[in-house]
């Protein structure tokens, strides 16, 4: 399993509410990993969000889909893999 930290800015929670997650290999076709997932900005630690791990990615999409704002921000992405056996 796959999982995707993301942490919020730690001054400011009025950024995203919902997100989309998408992976590719050649950065140009996408596919779905997780879609409309609910972010709560006023959270300072990293949040979770696990992802299959059943198919291997070059590259990640986050897409911000909702918040109060018209723009967002976040402090930090990080992706966790599990070491092959």
């Amino acid at each position: 399993m796959v999982s995707v930290d993301i942490t919020a800015r730690q001054n400011n929670a009025n950024g995203m509410t919902r997100f989309r997650l998408e992976g590719s290999n050649d950065g140009t076709s996408w596919s779905m990993l997780r879609d409309s997932i609910p972010f709560v900005g006023a959270t300072k630690t990293p949040q979770s969000f696990a992802v299959s791990s059943a198919t291997a990615y070059r590259y990640l999409k986050m897409t911000a889909l909702t918040g109060p704002t018209a723009n967002t921000f976040l402090a930090e992405i990080n992706v966790f893999t599990a070491k092959e056996k």
